[in-house]
């Protein structure tokens, strides 16, 4: 009986440390699987939150291009412009110093001798804008030496908005023209602008 006892204790000890050992298996399998999942899913959030870092700094890096060449080609246009305004300024003042009013009498005398020559009966009147500065002298000079060309004494008026140069009319033949320092300026940066254009293009 007492064997009989003994056995059973052991037996029972053996399917103890057996359970035991069974059950601890377990929790560690469980553990571990809990953790592969874990690290799983914190390397799939992990490759996600780089990814999107990456796109984040792709973008920011594609806006500050973008940006950049913007601001690059806003400059060039700026310096476009400056220039220009530079020339134009340049050219209102050679006009300014070139425009006196004896060669503005030469520039009418050579264009009604030139229409005479082609219509010797032409009866042309003149007609002439000019800046207030130039006016009383421009006046005389032409009326001491062309009033014999015209059918009547040229005509001559002051413009505000002339600061040097002339516009010019023949009503007899029809025809007006404007040496005025805002058309040279305009016809001179009309030249100008386009080769600027393609220069400043060439350098975005």
């Amino acid at each position: 009986m007492a064997e009989e006892l003994q056995g059973l204790l052991k037996r029972i000890h053996e399917e103890g440390l057996s359970k035991a050992e069974q059950e601890k298996k377990d929790i560690i399998a469980a553990a571990e699987g809990e953790a592969e999942k874990i690290l799983a899913e914190a390397k799939t959030k992990a490759e996600a939150m780089i990814k999107a870092a990456k796109e984040e700094t792709d973008n920011y890096t594609a806006k500050g291009k973008a940006a950049l060449e913007q601001a690059s080609r806003d400059i060039l246009v700026q310096l476009k412009n400056e220039m220009i305004k530079r020339i134009e300024k340049i050219v209102k003042t050679t006009l300014k110093d070139a425009m006196n009013p004896e060669f503005m009498k030469e520039i009418i005398s050579t264009m009604a001798e030139k229409y005479l020559q082609a219509d010797p009966k032409a009866e042309l009147s003149l007609h002439v804008l000019v800046a207030a500065k130039d006016l009383e002298k421009l006046e005389n000079l032409l009326k001491g030496s062309l009033s014999a060309s015209f059918k009547s004494d040229p005509k001559i008026f002051s413009r505000h908005d002339i600061d040097s140069g002339l516009k010019v009319s023949f009503d007899g033949a029809d025809a007006f023209f404007d040496f005025s320092d805002d058309a040279f300026a305009e016809l001179i940066c009309a030249y100008a602008g386009p080769r600027f254009a393609e220069y400043f293009t060439n350098q975005s």
